[in-house]
């Protein structure tokens, strides 16, 4: 049965209060293209195995005009 996973980057943050995140963006197939561009995505699952994403965040410094 289908279903569909949620992804949701509003809350990444870093540690440096200087930096804020401007970007998010996501490889949902593993195929080396960010398919996805955005704090939240989804992604439907048709078959039960393992599957592998990667997410990019981008990072922006407050301090550098």
């Amino acid at each position: 049965m289908p279903a569909v996973l949620s992804f949701d980057a509003v809350g990444v943050q870093s540690i440096n209060p200087r930096l804020k995140l401007i970007k998010v963006e996501w490889d949902m197939d593993n195929d080396g293209v960010y398919e996805k561009t955005g704090f939240k995505a989804s992604q439907e699952i048709v078959y039960p195995e393992q599957y592998t994403g990667y997410v990019k965040y981008t990072f922006e410094d407050k301090a550098i005009n």
